[in-house]
């Protein structure tokens, strides 16, 4: 009964211990269930931040986009009002070809009359002695102030002079008024044309300060945009689009100034033919960047690069595959690694080609879901 008291005794001191070691496990099981409620309550609160940073960033999403849908809403409207005003200077310009050969003409015109009017008043002056443009004097104050022997000398003198004309043209004052009415007309033409060239010449300029200012401006967003392609195409380096003749932007070339890393500034031409490459693939994606266009398609492209460079370009081509269908015709591997769809020609007879075609999408899902060795 001894011994078995001590055993209940152990027992009870053990069962206090025990009974301690689970009250302080109690406790910090409390203290853990406070600090779990409020680690829950400030997540709470955060999860509510979170979502309302989320509705503003949502919003701002879609004033975003409905502002670069507007914008490239504007964009497009003004290219094609480019467009239309090209196509209306391509008229004008041909207008007024056609009113400059006219103006030639009647130049000529006007030429043959004044010579036809010189031939007519010279004819003119030598039967009668005075010009068509001469004024007469009064016959009654001259005879008037002549005595009779002048009068006598002046009537033989008269007479010599009728027999010396000879027959009479009826017909010089009608065809002087014939050629005079031509000229008038001709005049009046000439007039009319001046006022259109002048007209015309207006409107090339405000065509012209228009192209240039629209002009200059694609300019500067490309050169931006070849700022950042051109050192991602190789790794570094810089690139920069300048214009030949800066005071005839309409009249001049562009001339690519490209320096690829650890290579001094200098021109296309002095290139090598993967960095001709390379710097044309940038200018074509800076362009494509600024103005995406739904189809992009290359032909043999990647055929100067190293794979170094096939694997920059393959970046870049899936950076613009999201907004982008790209169709590559390619022998690289590379190339064929990244693709979503491979079509081919096989012969697998002597003179029969097929064509065939693998979705290596659809190919990588069927892989990832199958567990056995081989596939």
């Amino acid at each position: 009964m001894q011994a078995e008291l001590k055993g209940l005794v152990r027992d009870l001191d053990r069962t206090r211990s025990d009974k301690k070691e689970l009250a302080k496990r109690l406790d910090r099981a409390l203290s853990q269930a406070q600090d779990g409620q409020e680690e829950m309550n400030r997540l709470a609160a955060r999860k509510q931040d979170v979502e309302d940073s989320l509705n503003l960033l949502y919003g701002e999403v879609a004033e975003l986009t409905e502002e670069t849908a507007a914008l490239r809403e504007a964009f497009e409207s003004l290219r094609e009002e480019l467009a239309g005003e090209e196509q209306a200077l391509k008229v004008m310009e041909g207008e007024h070809r056609k009113k400059e050969e006219h103006i030639q003409s009647y130049h000529l015109q006007v030429s043959e009359l004044k010579l036809k009017l010189d031939h007519l008043d010279q004819l003119v002056k030598e039967k009668y002695g005075s010009p068509l443009n001469q004024t007469p004097p009064d016959e009654a104050d001259v005879w008037a102030s002549l005595s009779e022997v002048e009068i006598k000398a002046r009537v033989e003198d008269l007479i010599t002079q009728l027999e010396g004309i000879g027959q009479v043209n009826l017909m010089a004052i009608t065809e002087y008024e014939v050629v005079q009415e031509r000229l008038d007309f001709v005049t009046a033409q000439r007039e009319d044309l001046l006022t259109s060239m002048e007209d015309l010449n207006a409107a090339i300029k405000k065509i012209n300060k228009t192209t240039k200012e629209r002009f200059l401006a694609m300019l500067d967003e490309i050169n931006k945009k070849m700022q950042v392609v051109f050192p991602a195409m190789f790794n570094g380096g810089r690139a920069e689009l300048k214009l030949t003749d800066e005071n005839d932007p309409l009249g001049a070339g562009v001339e690519i100034i490209a320096q690829p890393p650890g290579k001094r500034i200098s021109t296309l031409r002095l290139l090598s033919g993967g960095e001709k490459a390379l710097t044309a693939l940038s200018l074509l994606f800076s362009i494509h960047l600024i103005k995406p266009s739904p189809f992009c398609l290359f032909d043999e492209i990647d055929s100067p690069l190293d794979d170094a460079n096939v694997d920059r370009f393959n970046k870049l081509l899936k950076s613009i595959s999201k907004s982008s269908q790209i169709i590559l015709i390619t022998h690289n591997k590379k190339n064929m690694e990244v693709a979503d769809q491979l079509h081919g020609v096989t012969m697998e007879k002597p003179g029969v080609s097929k064509m065939v075609s693998v979705r290596l999408r659809d190919l990588d899902e069927r892989m990832a879901r199958h567990d056995g060795p081989g596939l």
